[in-house]
Order: C-alpha cells, then sequence, then structure tokens
C-alpha cells in the first residue's frame, strides 16, 4: 500500500489464445525488468476489456470505481 492509502493494481486484457496469468508471474516479470518495488502490483484484475473514452484513451476513473467494489 502506498503512503496515500491506494494500492497497485495491474489491469490486464489477454490476448486471445493465451492462458491465465498469475499475479507472481507479473511480479517477476516487472522485478526482472528493474521496476521500482512501489510500482510492482500488489493486485491483479484480468478483465474482457478495459472502459476506453471516445479517443480510446482507457478511462481510469472507471476503473477505479469497479475496484472500490
Amino acid at each position: 500500500m502506498t503512503a496515500t492509502g491506494e494500492r497497485v493494481c495491474a489491469c490486464v486484457v489477454l490476448a486471445p489464445g493465451t492462458r491465465d496469468l498469475s499475479l507472481a508471474e507479473v511480479r517477476t516479470f516487472m522485478e526482472g525488468r528493474g521496476v521500482m518495488r512501489q510500482k510492482i502490483p500488489e493486485q491483479l484484475v484480468i478483465l474482457p476489456e478495459l472502459p476506453r473514452n471516445a479517443t480510446g484513451k482507457v478511462r481510469k476513473d472507471l476503473l477505479r470505481q469497479q475496484l472500490r467494489r
């Protein structure tokens, strides 16, 4: 958990035909590339698609709302 009380969460859409993905695999991948510990996810959410606005940008506000529930 960060100093602001937020948790780092990876929201992922799997490519067609891709097998399941675990949080441990994501963490290992990121650690292997030298990502700072504070940026490594504590939670993994696999979604069918990411919510996007009319211009194609990811609607992070909607993701946050979904994850608060």
